[in-house]
């Protein structure tokens, strides 16, 4: 999710609403995980959310995150930038990187996937000689 300094709009990122029904795209080519996304973005779009949604061929998608990061902060004049923590190691590593080119202020949210934070076990275990 980013903010744009003229408003309190954002661009957002997510799965679907529960009970959306997943409607086949003839971009995905079966792949459930992207007809998600173009449905998420069309619940959006359905409750007057803006919104900003690259399809792999679109040719705004320069197929590499940091790149498309970069190139929407500067259209769209972004003054913040914030995103749920991925479960994903490498895709964490990625955005701690991007976050460091950006210059600007950038924030991030817990996931609830887990039971726990993420610092929570390191944070008990914190001077504690065993584990």
């Amino acid at each position: 999710m980013v903010q744009r300094k003229e408003s309190e709009n954002h661009i957002l990122h997510g799965r679907n609403a529960p009970g959306d029904r997943l409607r086949r795209s003839p971009y995905s080519e079966g792949s459930r995980f992207f007809e998600a996304m173009q449905n998420f973005a069309e619940w959006l779009k359905s409750r007057n959310k803006e919104i900003l949604y690259y399809q792999l061929q679109d040719r705004e998608n320069q197929q590499d995150l940091s790149k498309n990061i970069k190139q929407i902060i500067k259209k769209y004049d972004i003054i913040k930038f914030e995103y749920q923590l991925p479960d994903e190691y490498r895709l964490d590593k990625q955005l701690e990187i991007i976050c460091k080119e950006i210059h600007i202020e950038s924030e991030t949210y817990d996931s609830e996937h887990f039971l726990t934070k993420r610092t929570e076990l390191g944070d008990f275990f914190d001077g504690k000689k065993l584990f």
